[in-house]
């Protein structure tokens, strides 16, 4: 894939930054993970995660980790554009991490 051509650039900088220091159409946020999804001319597809935790600059813990991929399947679990079946997967995965959760509370 040396001669791919990407579609989206992206990077992270840590740091403090104000919300009037954010450019126009960037974000800013405290922690991030995010799934960077490389498409092949020969239809293969590459999947790599990045995470950083603003306040360590560390990659996110398993935990945190955990705590985005349980409230990615709620919402896949409502996304009407996925198959019932696909969101009836999702909605138990995050009923079952919800009940976890929950039970270890009490």
């Amino acid at each position: 894939m040396a001669d791919h051509t990407y579609r989206i650039r992206y990077s992270v900088k840590p740091g403090e930054f104000a919300k009037a220091d954010i450019p126009a159409g960037d974000g800013g946020c405290d922690a991030i993970l995010v799934a960077s999804i490389v498409r092949s001319s020969e239809g293969s597809v590459s999947y790599a995660f990045l995470s950083r935790d603003g306040e360590t600059g560390s990659p996110l813990s398993v935990v945190e980790q955990f705590k985005a991929w349980s409230m990615l399947a709620h919402e896949l679990a409502e996304d009407p554009e996925l198959s019932e079946r696909k969101r009836a997967i999702a909605r138990d995965a995050f009923e079952r991490v919800r009940a976890i959760v929950l039970g270890g509370r009490g």
